[in-house]
């Protein structure tokens, strides 16, 4: 099939402006999609002899080299002044960590942050061979049951104990609930609340490693969650903890907070490898399609 130049240039350079302009906006794009588009702005310009069809599209892509992709996430869209953003969070940072004398890289500088996460993460790509039309995976039966995992560190590169908060349980499960390596809490959706976030703090916050009877000033960053901000959690930090609390702009927690950058994806990875190897290990566990 022929990939060269295109014979509608402006049908193309109009075409890959609107395909940029939709990805850069996080949007899904399909060929269906793309045949649709390119219809219309020939359309606009008045190009009866265009038809749309498959192969152009298929062409486009080549020429453009556009590639299907998985949808490795989901969020909120990045704001268009990010660079301003990013630029008055880290001078407040610095001013703040200037007037408490913290140090970096000393252990008193910290974030945490939640991910929601499945009773099942097999991994969404696998081996076969070429012309295999039905490709089945293995499944524990639990795809929709979910949790949330509360992940948090310090600039030392130490881990603090993570928190796993599950949904729809009246009560911590008896198997779990004297463990002292994670703190494990129950709640009606399966996400954080201002209550669990004091037990947090408890928990885990105010036994980190670099915590003492002298309760050293702080930094502990996270996103504006509504039981982030809370005022009786915000007081807790405070009395408890003497931390000071830095809040990332809404939208940029991609962009500066380190565990929904960094440290959410490598778990999760861990946490598909940890599930391959379980199903490889459960033959008794149901084919899906």
């Amino acid at each position: 099939m022929r990939i060269g130049n295109p014979k509608y240039k402006e049908i193309d350079q109009q075409l890959l402006v609107y395909f940029v302009t939709r990805a850069d906006d996080n949007l899904p794009i399909s060929r269906k999609l793309l045949r649709k588009q390119s219809k219309r702005i020939a359309d606009s310009l008045g190009i009866v002899s265009f038809k749309g069809s498959k192969g152009y599209v298929h062409r486009f892509l080549k020429r453009n080299d556009i590639v299907p992709r998985t949808i490795t996430g989901s969020g909120q869209q990045v704001p268009h002044d990010a660079c301003a953003l990013a630029t008055a969070f880290m001078a407040d940072l610095g001013e703040t960590q200037r007037n408490l004398k913290i140090q970096q890289r000393k252990g008193y500088n910290g974030q945490m942050d939640e991910t929601p996460m499945w009773w099942s993460m097999a991994s969404k790509r696998t081996l076969r061979r070429r012309g295999q039309k039905i490709i089945t995976q293995k499944s524990s039966g639990h795809e929709r049951k979910r949790f949330s995992a509360v992940l948090a560190g310090l600039d030392k590169d130490v881990k603090i104990k993570p928190m796993m908060i599950f949904k729809g349980l009246k009560n911590v499960p008896q198997e779990v609930r004297n463990r002292t390596d994670i703190c494990v809490a129950v709640s009606k959706g399966g996400s954080m609340t201002p209550e669990l976030m004091q037990i947090w703090i408890r928990e885990c916050w105010a036994k980190r490693p670099a915590a003492n009877l002298f309760r050293p000033p702080n930094i502990l960053g996270m996103d504006i969650h509504y039981s982030h901000v809370d005022e009786a959690v915000q007081d807790v930090l405070k009395t408890i903890c003497n931390t000071t609390t830095k809040f990332v702009p809404r939208g940029m927690t991609s962009i500066i907070a380190g565990p929904d950058s960094h440290g959410n994806k490598v778990f999760k990875g861990q946490m598909r490898e940890e599930m391959d190897v379980y199903l490889h290990g459960n033959r008794g566990i149901r084919a899906d399609v």
